[in-house]
């Protein structure tokens, strides 16, 4: 009996403890409310029930004193609220966590600077032992997501744009607090460790089958709650720790940079020399257009000339009746005037006898 009433004694301590923290764990909450309800039933109303059923105790006997388990009780509530403010100053004595992001914007001239331009980006990251963490790219722009520890943050970004205009670039920075966070997840932690060390202490203590499976489940659930609250904490370190920088680069074709004030001379000389750039380009892209619809052109060819060759040897058939024709009328014309001619001749031969 004394070994029930100390398992009892113990789930209302765990109890209050969970009360008392209930605002700053909301994931904790249900898990524990949940264990404690159905803990007090299964520990406290039933062990209860079953010894008003099966037992019958004398005053004089019992080996249960009242005086004792008030007295294990208060220090049970004492043990309770010195584990409450162990966890509070534990959160408490976090430092500042500050997360730092950079978002850094150019544009870069002519192909040897585009180059140079990736290059650069790929010395500074070995140079401050970062990593890149995403990169995307393409014809016209440059995208990468790098990782450099905190430490370097700055000279990281001052090697990409030490030597641009300032007009050239654009650098937004961010800086962000996670501290609050981090506490409410290190408080989270301390209380499910403190109840998955105290579930644990009962298992080994349970006796029946189904106080086993029931304790089991709260131990599970407390061990949950520590490994979610623990990558949580991991992950705001690691942000702290490296610090997020996007790089955004665009390339433009033209060798240089041209401003607006620049002489019309020289604007003349770089409108002639985009004039043979786009001829060139367009005679290049005439030719990969050629070449990539080489098929139906060919059969777009065969069709033309079928139909073109179809209406020559019409006309020419045309003008072959044609000359026939007019061959016909010529021969019989030429016959005519013949048979006039004898006619005439005749005419002419009698006339003269």
């Amino acid at each position: 009996m004394k070994k029930r009433l100390v398992i009892l004694g113990v789930i209302c301590t765990m109890l209050f403890s969970c009360t008392a923290c209930s605002d700053s764990s909301s994931t904790l909450n249900g898990a524990v409310d949940a264990s404690v309800s159905s803990g007090s039933n299964a520990f406290g109303v039933a062990e209860k029930s079953e010894s008003s059923d099966n037992y019958e105790y004398d005053s004089g006997d019992s080996d249960y004193d009242s005086n004792s388990d008030e007295s294990d009780t208060g220090d049970n509530e004492n043990n309770s609220k010195t584990e409450e403010a162990n966890i509070d100053t534990k959160a408490k004595n976090i430092n500042d966590k500050l997360v730092y992001s950079y978002d850094i914007e150019y544009t870069v001239y002519g192909e040897k600077n585009k180059n140079k331009a990736i290059k650069k980006v790929d010395d500074a990251i070995e140079n401050y032992n970062g990593f890149i963490e995403n990169s995307t790219s393409s014809e016209y722009n440059c995208r990468v997501t790098v990782r450099i520890p905190s430490e370097y943050r700055d000279k990281f970004v001052e090697a990409l744009t030490n030597k641009l205009d300032k007009e050239n670039y654009r650098i937004n920075k961010q800086v962000e607090n996670l501290k609050s966070t981090y506490a409410d997840y290190k408080r989270q932690y301390e209380i499910a460790k403190s109840n998955y060390e105290a579930y644990s202490k009962l298992l080994k203590q349970a006796d029946e089958l189904k106080d086993v499976l029931e304790i089991t489940n709260y131990v599970n659930t407390a061990k949950q709650t520590m490994d979610d609250m623990e990558r949580q904490m991991q992950d705001i370190d690691t942000d702290v720790a490296y610090s997020t920088i996007v790089v955004d680069i665009n390339f433009n074709s033209d060798d240089i940079r041209r401003s607006e004030d620049e002489p019309l001379i020289n604007q003349a000389i770089h409108a002639f020399k985009d004039g043979i750039r786009s001829f060139f380009l367009l005679i290049v892209n005439l030719l990969l257009f050629i070449i990539g619809n080489l098929l139906y052109l060919l059969v777009f060819g065969l069709i033309i000339w079928f139909i073109v060759a179809k209406h020559k040897k019409k006309k020419r058939q045309k003008q072959e009746k044609n000359s026939a024709v007019e061959n016909k009328e010529s021969t019989e014309n030429e016959k005519a005037n013949t048979s006039e001619v004898e006619t005439i001749t005749v005419d002419m031969n009698e006339n003269s006898k």
